[in-house]
C-alpha cells in the first residue's frame, strides 16, 4: 500500500493542511540510512530508520495514518488482548458525550481503551470494537457515568502494573478535579484531560 498517497488523499478529502516531510540521515557502520519526520497539525511524527528514503517515508506515513485512526490494519474479531503488564497507556472515554471517539481509535498491544455509560443512557447499547472495554454504571443519576469513571481510575494502577499514562476523554468538568487528585496519589503516572475530539487529532 502507498501510505504516503493515502495520507495525502485523506488530507485533501478532509480539507486539512498537507503534511511536510523531512528526512534525517543516519550513518551506521559507514552506510547511510534514513528516517522521516512528518510535520502535521503542529506536531512532529517520527519514524524508524531504513536503508532508503522511500521506505522511511512510507513508515512514518503509516504511523501517522494509524494515529489518525484512518487505517483499519487488523481483523478486530480475532485480535489477541495484551497482557496487563504490557499496557502502558489507558484511555477512559465518556461514552455519553464523546461516543464517536472510540470509532476512530485503533488497536495497540500497549494501549487499553475503556468507554463508560450509565445504564439509563440511550447510547448504552452502542456497539464497540472488540478491543474496547465497555463499562456500565448501575447508577441512575444523571452524573452516574462521571462518578463511575472517577472511581474506576483509582483501580488502573493495580490493574496495569506498568501504567505510565491515562487520558480522561470527556467534555465534562469533573475530569480536571480527577486529574489533580489522582496525581497526588500516583505521581509517577501522567494523567491528562482531553475535552474534545479535535484535541486528540480526530
Amino acid at each position: 500500500m502507498n501510505y504516503k498517497g493515502v495520507l495525502l488523499e485523506h488530507c485533501q478529502q478532509n480539507k486539512r493542511d498537507l503534511p511536510e516531510f523531512k528526512f534525517v540521515e543516519h550513518t551506521i557502520n559507514g552506510i547511510k540510512n534514513y528516517s522521516c519526520n512528518i510535520m502535521f497539525n503542529s506536531m512532529i511524527y517520527k519514524g524508524d530508520i531504513f536503508p532508503n528514503k522511500k521506505m522511511a517515508q512510507q513508515d512514518t506515513s503509516k504511523k501517522l495514518l494509524e494515529n489518525l485512526g484512518h487505517l483499519d490494519l487488523m481483523d478486530y474479531t480475532t485480535y489477541t488482548p495484551g497482557m496487563p503488564e504490557d499496557i502502558h497507556t489507558v484511555y477512559m472515554v465518556d461514552g455519553e458525550n464523546m461516543p464517536k471517539l472510540v470509532d476512530h481509535m485503533i488497536y495497540s498491544p500497549s494501549v487499553q481503551i475503556y468507554i463508560y455509560f450509565s445504564k439509563h443512557h440511550p447510547l448504552v447499547d452502542k456497539t464497540v470494537k472488540s478491543f474496547v472495554i465497555k463499562s456500565v454504571s448501575p447508577c441512575t443519576r444523571n452524573d452516574g457515568c462521571d462518578i463511575y469513571m472517577t472511581m474506576d481510575i483509582m483501580n488502573m494502577p493495580s490493574r496495569y502494573p506498568n501504567l505510565k499514562y491515562i487520558y480522561i476523554c470527556t467534555g465534562d468538568k469533573f475530569a480536571s478535579a480527577v486529574v489533580d487528585n489522582f496525581s497526588e496519589f500516583f505521581p509517577n503516572i501522567r494523567v491528562g484531560h482531553e475535552g474534545n475530539i479535535k484535541s486528540l487529532g480526530y
